[in-house]
């Protein structure tokens, strides 16, 4: 697994479990900027996957 892949994967990770006790705690001001990392790693994830099953990046 490359250096990029497991530093987005561990972000993603931690941003969930953020979100999550953030959840537990009751705080809903971040609700927005939460959604947005999730949606974004979640793309970039995808993105690595597929370089990664296709070659794409040498």
């Amino acid at each position: 697994m490359s250096f990029l892949k497991l530093m987005i994967l561990s972000y993603f990770v931690f941003s969930l479990i953020v979100y999550f006790i953030y959840k537990i705690r009751g705080i809903d001001k971040w609700d927005g900027f939460f959604y947005k990392i999730i949606i974004i790693d979640t793309i970039l994830l995808c993105i690595l996957i597929i370089s990664d099953k296709y070659n794409l990046f040498g």
